[in-house]
């Protein structure tokens, strides 16, 4: 049954014609919080990161305002940016009224981002940056971070560990990944996925299968598909260094422990900190 599925969901779609990120998450938007919504594995580590800067800040892809809303409780002017209209939208409802007085939205592509002001920290969370699919995609995206960048600012992003990634090898199967309650149906729905990879680029398409469940029928489904840049933490960091960035930290978690390149399988995630100028040496 399972390989059907895949079958009939990858008939009109493999391989793909190409890559809108935009087009992707109109879709995704539907069914984004549902999913995604109560993850919070990074919301401290991003509020405590962001507690040692007076702002502003800039989000970089604030998708549904999961991070944003946290940011904007420390009182200071947030400008959120995603290139999805559709998100931007479920951001300002996340917030809502009153909550968003110092948060300024934009419709922007990183890419081609040119706001004129200067930010302390820029932060690109949930491996924003994986959708940035080529080396010149994402070299555009870290020069245009840098300039909007006050001139001892911060630029944090994240991204998932790859090598860790259960990449089925065999394409027929899905991979169970989490089940959540709609809180307006009642209604369990089961999150089902499944990874390809393109085989004449580092890109990973992934297919996900969102069924609402009535026992063990599907009342309902939506199949999904979300692109990723597949990038080594060592091809982002000479990104980064060409870019201008001093001082690169590379860690493997969120307490901020370097990441092990030697066993890169046992890093929980990829957490890069780049300061825009070298880190002063104290004189006391």
């Amino acid at each position: 049954m399972t390989k059907s599925l895949l079958q009939e969901a990858l008939l009109f779609d493999w391989p793909p014609k190409g890559y809108d990120s935009r087009a992707e998450y109109a879709l995704y938007s539907r069914v984004y919080d549902l999913i995604y919504g109560s993850r919070d594995e990074d919301l401290a580590f991003y509020r405590s990161y962001a507690e040692r800067f007076t702002g502003p800040f800039m989000e970089v892809g604030c998708g549904s305002g999961r991070l944003t809303i946290e940011l904007a409780a420390l009182g200071r002017q947030v400008v959120a940016i995603d290139n999805s209209p559709d998100m931007i939208r479920l951001c300002e409802q996340r917030l809502g009224e009153g909550q968003n007085s110092n948060v300024s939205f934009f419709v922007k592509d990183i890419r081609q981002l040119d706001l004129e002001q200067k930010f302390d920290l820029i932060i690109a969370p949930f491996a924003m940056v994986a959708h940035l699919l080529s080396d010149e995609d994402r070299l555009d995206a870290f020069q245009n971070v840098f300039r909007h960048l006050s001139p001892e600012g911060t630029f944090v992003f994240d991204d998932a560990n790859r090598v860790g990634w259960e990449i089925s090898k065999d394409s027929s199967k899905l991979e169970f990944k989490r089940i959540v309650i709609d809180p307006v149906t009642n209604d369990p729905v089961r999150m089902l996925s499944n990874y390809f990879r393109d085989s004449e680029r580092p890109i990973f398409v992934r297919y996900d299968f969102i069924d609402w469940l009535d026992g063990n029928r599907v009342k309902k489904r939506m199949v999904l598909r979300v692109t990723f840049r597949d990038s080594s933490p060592r091809e982002q960091l000479n990104l980064l260094k060409c870019t201008g960035f001093h001082s690169v930290k590379v860690c493997g978690d969120w307490k901020l422990n370097p990441y092990n390149f030697k066993e890169p399988e046992s890093n929980k995630r990829v957490i890069f900190v780049a300061q825009k100028q070298k880190m002063k040496t104290s004189t006391k």
